[in-house]
């Protein structure tokens, strides 16, 4: 594996064409991403911060004594590994969060995803997906496509949002524009989150990335090649990933579930009955009737 780029160009901005969706269809179409600072409500960001601070205290994962808000990590790091079952104290508390879920409808978020889709209704996965990556270590997030792992329809969108703000020491995402034109890209084994990426050159000036900050939004299609370096700060960085498509797509069974419940068989992570059962309303995983859903290609039950 190649050696990771340090000086990075900044992404392009977008905002300017946000309530044009024409013109976000068409910077989308040509580099496979649109980064929206600011997009989202900063306090809200920050409370969803806040709470998932909270949870992850509570399991010992930050240092004791210390401001939840910071996010200093406590004496044992955890990675999301299979290994690590000890990873769901933290994550199935964030899955518990309903506000986590519910900021994935956040509706100038959904504004600009439903232009993208254009005059199909809009679907919001039920499937959200915690990021809490340690610092240091060797266990990055290697190259890849999301197409890869949701493999149901290319024209499905991420929406990453930095739950903090994150300078370059933080690892941030990084994508290569316009790698999405070239297709499905052969994965391999890789060491890192995801266990699988692309033969690519992380050295590579073509890559960007940014400083982030909560708020922001970097939307890209599930084809456009990314990645997330290990985390050099001496903070958690803390991420959720949202997924979008038309309502006409087929979509995985999987990503109608909880986030890892299909991969662990229930056993680990519960179901929707169990996380929401104290929630005050089910609309932030509530899908409509109708929907294609197909199996994963590679399940093997």
């Amino acid at each position: 594996m190649s050696q990771v780029a340090d000086n990075l160009a900044r992404l392009h901005d977008s905002s300017a064409r946000v309530g044009d969706s024409s013109a976000l269809r068409a910077a989308m179409d040509e580099d496979g991403y649109l980064f929206l600072p600011g997009l989202l409500d900063r306090q809200q960001v920050a409370a969803l911060r806040s709470d998932v601070c909270r949870v992850l205290a509570d399991v010992g994962w930050l240092e004791r004594d210390a401001d939840p808000l910071e996010a200093r990590p406590g004496p044992v790091a955890h990675r999301h590994d299979w290994q690590d079952l000890e990873w769901f104290d933290g994550y199935v508390g964030i899955q518990r969060l309903e506000a986590f879920h519910a900021l994935a409808h956040d509706s100038a978020l959904c504004g600009v995803l439903a232009g993208l889709v254009g005059d199909d209704p809009l679907l919001v996965h039920p499937m959200k997906i915690a990021r809490i990556t340690f610092p240091g270590g060797d266990f990055p997030t290697p190259a890849h496509q999301d197409f890869f792992f949701n493999p149901a329809s290319p024209d499905t969108y991420t929406a990453w949002v930095p739950l903090g703000d994150f300078d370059k020491a933080y690892g941030g995402l990084r994508l290569l524009p316009g790698s999405h034109r070239a297709g499905q890209h052969e994965h391999v084994a890789q060491p890192g989150a995801g266990g699988n990426g692309v033969d690519v050159d992380l050295g590579s000036p073509e890559w960007r990335s940014a400083d982030y900050q909560m708020g922001d939004v970097l939307l890209f299609n599930a084809l456009t090649v990314h990645h997330a370096p290990v985390n050099r700060a001496d903070r958690l960085r803390l991420s959720a990933d949202y997924r979008y498509q038309s309502v006409r797509e087929p979509i995985l069974q999987a990503c109608l579930e909880p986030s890892d419940h299909w991969f662990a068989n229930g056993t680990v992570v519960p179901g929707w009955d169990d996380l929401a059962a104290d929630w005050s309303s089910l609309a932030s995983i509530s899908v409509p009737p109708g929907l294609h859903v197909v199996p994963h290609p590679r399940a093997t039950n």
